[in-house]
């Protein structure tokens, strides 16, 4: 099972796909793009987005950020993974 998330805003756009990073009030999620599963699914696990490596809730899909990640390495407080 995959979620999408799909524009709320009434000004046109109302059920637009959204893709990329979404901000929200409890945190960032990513929504595959164009490539990476069906566009506009929320992604989990480990996810390179433009050459940096983060991780994202494998139940929630939020990024971590400012703590360490199973694998050991640390997330910034952007949510980018630090080491290897």
């Amino acid at each position: 099972n995959s979620w999408f998330y799909l524009n709320p805003v009434s000004d046109g756009t109302r059920g637009a796909m959204k893709t990329g990073w979404l901000p929200t009030e409890n945190g960032w999620y990513y929504l595959a793009p164009f490539s990476g599963g069906p566009k506009g699914a929320m992604k989990t696990g480990y996810q390179q987005v433009n050459g940096k490596w983060y991780y994202l809730d494998y139940t929630t899909g939020l990024l971590w950020t400012d703590r360490q990640v199973p694998d050991g390495r640390r997330a910034d407080r952007d949510g980018v993974l630090q080491g290897r």
